[in-house]
C-alpha cells in the first residue's frame, strides 16, 4: 500500500459583511473573524482532488495556513464547512456567497497566536472523493459572536 500526497492548486475568496457588494477577487492574504459589528469577514477555498487515484483510501486530509496577524490574540475558534454551490473568486461577494453545509466539516481549530494551524478535513475530502456531495470547496468561519476575533491568513 502507498501513500500519495497531493498538494494541488487552491482557488480562494473573501468576502465582507461590511462591503457586502465588494468583490476581494484573488488574494494570497485574507481576513477572516469578526473584528466589529460590521466588520465580519470569511474566507472561501476550492482545490481540485482529481489527481487522487481511483479506489483510494482518504485516511487523512489536512488544510494547512498560516495566521500571519493575530490582533488582540482573543483565542478564537475557526470551522471550515463544505460549500453546497459553486463560487467565482472573480464575482464572490457576500450578498452572492454560497451556502454551506452546517453539518459537514473539518475540525474545529482555536487561533490565538501567529503560525502554522492546520485543519483536520479528511471527512470534507472523502465526501468530495466518493462524491457523496460535490466539491465546491469550503468555507471557513467562526460563531461571528464575539468582537475582536479577527485574523489574518495566508
Amino acid at each position: 500500500m502507498g501513500t500519495v500526497i497531493v498538494n494541488p492548486q487552491v482557488t480562494t475568496g473573501q468576502i465582507s459583511l461590511e462591503m457586502p457588494s465588494k468583490v476581494y477577487g484573488l488574494s494570497k492574504s485574507m481576513f477572516m473573524g469578526r473584528a466589529d459589528t460590521l466588520k465580519i469577514y470569511r474566507v472561501l477555498m476550492e482545490f481540485p482532488i482529481s489527481m487522487i487515484p481511483e479506489h483510494c483510501t482518504i485516511l487523512k486530509a489536512t488544510l494547512k495556513i498560516y495566521v500571519q496577524f493575530a490582533g488582540t490574540r482573543i483565542l478564537s475558534s475557526f470551522t471550515p464547512y463544505g460549500l453546497q454551490e459553486p463560487w467565482s473568486p472573480l464575482t464572490l461577494n457576500w450578498n452572492n456567497q454560497p451556502s454551506f453545509y452546517s453539518q459537514i466539516s473539518g475540525d474545529t481549530l482555536h487561533f490565538g497566536r501567529e503560525g502554522f494551524y492546520s485543519f483536520n478535513i479528511t471527512k470534507l475530502v472523502s465526501k468530495w472523493y466518493q462524491q457523496e456531495i460535490p466539491n465546491y470547496g469550503l468555507i471557513i468561519k467562526n460563531n461571528e459572536v464575539e468582537k475582536g476575533t479577527l485574523k489574518r491568513i495566508t
